[in-house]
């Protein structure tokens, strides 16, 4: 998934905080979740999770069971490689069939899918006449000759506690001999075991991937109803979210107190340019952008009320990442560096291209001139390029323009103010689809009337904006 979006910027997004709400009960379904992939048939895998969301309550026995499973990946690997097995692994794998029997048992009834095959070979293999039962020895009756041993082995022990102390020497050699053959047959019944098993247990790690993904499912139908999330529309043109969110954010946001805002975007191929002043939440609605589209090309319901999702090749950006950077090079120049890097990468195939106040780290003359310059370039590929500004003059008429609402006028002089968290009660967070030429709006000066700033640096102030 690194070829799609980097880690660094996942983490930005908010993906890690959404994964930790998933629900994951094997230790399957968390080696699943740690290396996830993009879905490649997403049409089948949202078919998964809508007949999943409809069955949750018949799921809750296979959730019981999946928490019961031990990762046996590499005892599988190692029979399927010829090793000899231990008594531990021999253990391990008769419980194992009989869990995945179990589960079959409760979740294939349901007819949704990624049916568990049966084990039932494994188990009588296991289990020579005996009940089905979880426990595990080299039972006799896998050999006569170890039957005979095993009897005349405990004959010696039972005469040992009645022998005197020169017969008690003579047992105790006896036994070792005993022992030594017992153990000799063991083996040969192990290596004969694991030689069977081998045979067998690719049955039992085609079902350890069904379990992987029906945790998973399990865990994306649960976490679309926590969120009432949707199933994405999986389009060819414009990247649609009505109403979107992000879980992330919006936990933090709701913690400090405040109201979370929804928004609702149209991406066409080209530039889409995000207007509003500092504080006004642009970052936000990127950010909440990229975790959507990288949640819909891993099978994830979105978190909208609406969605329509192209695929994409990955998800870039400029902006959002940390500002330390590797390469030795002021905050301009690594943002030259990445945007050389994306250039080559949307000349060749369609993007999501997170753009967030690109050159703002230059002087505002020359960051405007290439704020305007990049809008205007990534307006001629099929990428779709979000473009967050506080620069003037940046969207050309061709180009989709969106603004952050901004302070709300009417409210503003009811009162001094002293807090950023006032200033964040009176900010509007909304997006509103730009119809025509916008100055993007000057909040810094009206962020200062108020908190009350000093009247006499007022004076300076409105001179320098008359200017």
């Amino acid at each position: 998934m690194n070829n799609f979006i980097d880690e660094q910027l996942k983490e930005v997004i908010g993906f890690q905080y959404v994964m930790n709400q998933l629900s994951i009960r094997s230790p399957y379904g968390r080696k699943y979740i740690k290396n996830l992939k993009l879905v490649d048939d997403l049409d089948t895998e949202y078919h998964y999770v809508s007949q999943f969301l409809l069955n949750l309550s018949l799921l809750e026995p296979v959730e019981q069971l999946l928490y019961k499973f031990k990762d046996l990946l590499k005892t599988i690997k190692d029979c399927q490689k010829g090793k000899t097995l231990d008594i531990v692994d021999l253990f391990e794998i008769k419980v194992q069939a009989l869990l995945m029997n179990q589960l079959r048992d409760v979740y294939n009834p349901i007819g949704i899918g990624l049916y568990i095959e049966d084990c039932h070979s494994i188990i009588e293999l296991l289990s020579p006449g005996k009940p089905f039962i979880y426990d595990f020895y080299i039972y006799d009756e896998y050999s006569e000759d170890l039957k005979h041993i095993r009897e005349e082995k405990r004959k010696i022990e039972k005469a040992y506690f009645i022998a005197d102390e020169t017969e008690r020497e003579q047992l105790k050699v006896l036994r070792t001999e005993y022992v030594l053959l017992e153990t000799n047959l063991e083996l040969e019944i192990r290596e004969y075991l694991s030689i069977q098993l081998k045979q067998m247990v690719d049955v039992m790690e085609e079902n350890v991937q069904k379990i992987s993904h029906i945790d998973l499912l399990i865990g994306k139908a649960k976490l679309a109803k926590k969120y009432h999330a949707v199933k994405p529309n999986l389009v060819s043109s414009n990247l649609t979210l009505i109403e979107m969110f992000n879980p992330y954010i919006k936990h933090h946001v709701e913690l400090l107190g405040n109201e979370y805002t929804k928004n609702s975007i149209e991406l066409k191929q080209g530039t889409t340019v995000l207007t509003g002043a500092n504080m006004g939440g642009k970052s936000s609605v990127i950010k909440t952008v990229a975790l959507n589209v990288l949640l819909a090309h891993l099978g994830f319901y979105v978190f909208a009320k609406e969605a329509s999702i192209p695929k994409v090749s990955g998800i870039l950006c400029i902006g959002l990442e940390s500002s330390i950077n590797m390469h030795g090079l002021s905050s301009f120049g690594y943002e030259i560096v990445k945007m050389n890097q994306l250039i080559q990468k949307i000349k060749q195939d369609t993007y999501l291209l997170c753009i967030d106040e690109f050159a703002r780290t230059t002087n505002p003359v020359e960051g405007q001139k290439f704020a305007r310059a990049f809008a205007a370039f990534a307006n001629n590929f099929s990428s779709y390029t979000l473009l967050a500004t506080h620069y003037d003059d940046v969207v050309r008429r061709d180009m989709n323009h969106y603004q952050i609402v901004g302070l709300k006028e009417e409210e503003i002089f009811n009162g001094q103010l002293t807090s950023l968290k006032d200033i964040n009660r009176l900010m509007n967070y909304s997006l509103t689809k730009a119809t025509k030429k916008q100055i993007v709006p000057k909040e810094a000066y009206k962020v200062s009337l108020l908190l009350n700033i000093d009247n006499d640096f007022k004076e300076y102030l409105d001179k320098s904006y008359e200017e």
